[in-house]
């Protein structure tokens, strides 16, 4: 009796075991793929592989696609979708502004070579016209390619003594002498500044130069974005009333040989005056420029 329990439950055990195997090759196997997030393509823009300095001629190998959040692309960007031919399309163009290796290309920043350097430095509609300097009249040479300047006519009265007023304001200078490019030089001296102006504005920047003396005043690079063009009115008041008190002896003389002999400020050197200077040592007043007016004593 023991032994025919013992086969009843071995048989039990055995049966559910095969119904459960039956169960488990009858449920179908289930695969879990994991599908990763759709990633939105970003857009790719035209940048510089490598740095381009000012006149350089650009080649194919300097530029390439880059992906770019689409945040940050600007309107003035080159796009590939845009302009998909764009790399052959600035290659052998002349490099207006220096770029650096990654920087987006700007089409205002290249031009067509066909015209000469400077004629390509130029933007539409604007003339390049050079102008005398000196180290005193062109800030000791701090002015530099690329710099902003207002442009300060002095010349004499009619009436007596001298005047300066500012002619053009916020000038972009172009080059100084030959040299166009950037400088790593804190100055850069020379005898000619290339300045970029209107047509109308040359007219009157010769017509000064050929009355007068021009001086550049060097401008703050926070004030580069103002219109380029005249001064305000009422600019000017003030320096009337300096310039016309000043006599000619004292502004106009600033560089020339002095008489040797003691005279009044705007007074003509007389004969007498001359005979009796060569008597001794005498002293003049002098003032060059604006400066202070000073003492020098002639042996």
């Amino acid at each position: 009796m023991p032994v025919l329990r013992f086969l009843i439950l071995a048989v039990a055990i055995a049966a559910g075991g095969f119904a459960a195997w039956l169960a488990v090759m009858r449920e179908p196997s289930v695969e879990i793929v994991e599908v990763a997030a759709p990633v939105d393509a970003l857009p790719q823009v035209l940048v510089a592989v490598r740095p381009l300095g000012l006149g350089v001629v650009a080649q194919e190998a300097d530029f390439a696609w880059r992906d770019w959040p689409e945040h940050a692309v600007s309107p003035a960007f080159i796009r590939r979708e845009a302009q998909p031919n764009a790399i052959a399309a600035f290659a052998d163009q002349i490099v207006r502004s220096a770029m650096v290796a990654g920087e987006p290309i700007i089409p205002e920043k290249l031009s067509d070579q066909r015209a000469g350097f400077m004629a390509s430095m130029l933007d539409s509609g604007k003339r390049a016209v050079a102008v005398r300097v000196t180290a005193e009249s062109a800030v000791a040479g701090f002015v530099l390619p690329g710099d902003r300047v207002d442009l300060v006519h002095t010349f004499r009265r009619d009436s007596g003594g001298a005047r300066s007023i500012t002619l053009l304001t916020n000038i972009k200078v172009l080059a100084i002498d030959q040299r166009a490019g950037e400088t790593r030089d804190g100055a850069l001296l020379g005898k000619t500044a290339t300045l970029e102006l209107d047509p109308g504005q040359v007219e009157r920047v010769v017509a000064a130069e050929r009355s007068g003396a021009l001086s550049l005043a060097l401008r703050s690079a926070a004030d580069f974005r103002e219109e380029p063009g005249e001064p305000p009115a009422g600019v000017e008041a003030g320096v009337d009333a300096v310039m016309a008190a000043m006599p000619a002896a004292e502004v106009a003389g600033a560089g020339q040989p002095s008489p040797r002999a003691a005279s009044t400020p705007g007074k003509p050197v007389e004969a007498a005056d001359v005979e009796k200077a060569a008597a001794g040592p005498t002293s003049v007043r002098v003032r060059r420029g604006l400066a202070p007016i000073e003492t020098v004593t002639l042996n």
